[in-house]
């Protein structure tokens, strides 16, 4: 397979995430106490840091029913041009 169709493969599996993550996004899943994870709106920690040009800060709402009696492995990864930064 050329480098043409690897990043078509890479592309189409980017999309289908995206997709996934949209519809577990526009989901209403907090009446069935299952964890989620929201962008906030107008939170003050992005106001601050763009007010003090300290970078861009992303602020979320995590919500973990019985967090006393589960366990969540979290991570996060950037991607700049497709390109996962390190």
């Amino acid at each position: 397979m050329g480098g043409r169709g690897k990043l078509t493969v890479k592309r189409s599996w980017m999309f289908l995430i995206m997709v996934i993550l949209f519809c577990v996004g526009c989901s209403d899943m907090s009446e069935t106490g299952q964890p989620t994870i929201s962008m906030k709106t107008d939170s003050e920690y992005e106001d601050t840091f763009k007010d003090l040009n300290l970078g861009v800060v992303f602020d979320f709402d995590f919500y973990l029913p019985h967090a006393d009696k589960r366990w969540v492995n979290l991570w996060v990864e950037r991607y700049n041009d497709g390109k996962k930064d390190s």
